[in-house]
C-alpha cells in the first residue's frame, strides 16, 4: 500500500481530478476500501488516497509480465532520460517574422540554439570547483541576479566564446572583492 501512496503522490498533478486505473499483482490491494485497517500508518495512507478517483485491477503475477520484468532489473543496466521544454510558442513568431529575419533581433535577450530558445549570459558572478569541474554562477540577460544558475565553465566557453569568464564581483567575508 505504501508503494501505491508514494506513486500517487509523485504523479499527483496528473492524477488529481481524473479517474485512473491502478493495475497490481497484489491481490489484497483489490479490497483496499473493504478491508479493516488496523495500524495508524495504514490509516494515514488511506486518508491520503481518499481524494483520488481510481479503480484497482488485480492481475496474477505470472500473467502480469510487464510488472514482473520491471521487478527483475539488472544492476548493470542503466536508463537515463533528460527532458527539456520545447517552446512551441516560438513557431508562430518565426512564421510571422519570416525566415530572413533572425529571431534574436525580435527577442534581444535570447538566442536560438538547436531548436531551443536560451537566454544570453550577462556576467559571471562567482566561480567554484565542484566534483573536479570548474563552475560559474551566470547572471543571464533579462533575469535578476537571484535567478542566476551554476554552469560548467568548459560548456560556457564552448557555447559563448566571447563571454568574459572572469568573476565581476563577489561578496566574501564581509568585504567586496573585484576581479
Amino acid at each position: 500500500m505504501l508503494a501505491l501512496v508514494l506513486a500517487i503522490q509523485k504523479w499527483r498533478p496528473y492524477l488529481l481530478g481524473r479517474q485512473f486505473t491502478v493495475r497490481t499483482d497484489h491481490q489484497s490491494l483489490k479490497y483496499l476500501w473493504e478491508q479493516r485497517i488496523e495500524t495508524t500508518a495504514q490509516q494515514k495512507w488511506l486518508v491520503k488516497l481518499m481524494g483520488y478517483d481510481f479503480v484497482i485491477e488485480y492481475k496474477k503475477g505470472n500473467e502480469n509480465s510487464a510488472t514482473d520484468a520491471l521487478s527483475r532489473r539488472f544492476e548493470e543496466a542503466s536508463i537515463t532520460a533528460i527532458s527539456h521544454p520545447i517552446p512551441h510558442w516560438l513557431d508562430p513568431i518565426k512564421e510571422e517574422v519570416g525566415q530572413q529575419i533572425q529571431v534574436q533581433t525580435a527577442l534581444p535577450n535570447v538566442r536560438e540554439e538547436d531548436g531551443m530558445v536560451v537566454p544570453l549570459p550577462q556576467t559571471v558572478l562567482e566561480r567554484r570547483i565542484k566534483k573536479r569541474k570548474a563552475e560559474l554562477l551566470i547572471h543571464w540577460q533579462g533575469l535578476t541576479p537571484a535567478e542566476a544558475t551554476w554552469e560548467v565553465e568548459e560548456d560556457m566557453k564552448n557555447r559563448y566564446p566571447d563571454l568574459a569568464l572572469e568573476v565581476k564581483s563577489s561578496l566574501r567575508g564581509g568585504e567586496l572583492l573585484c576581479a
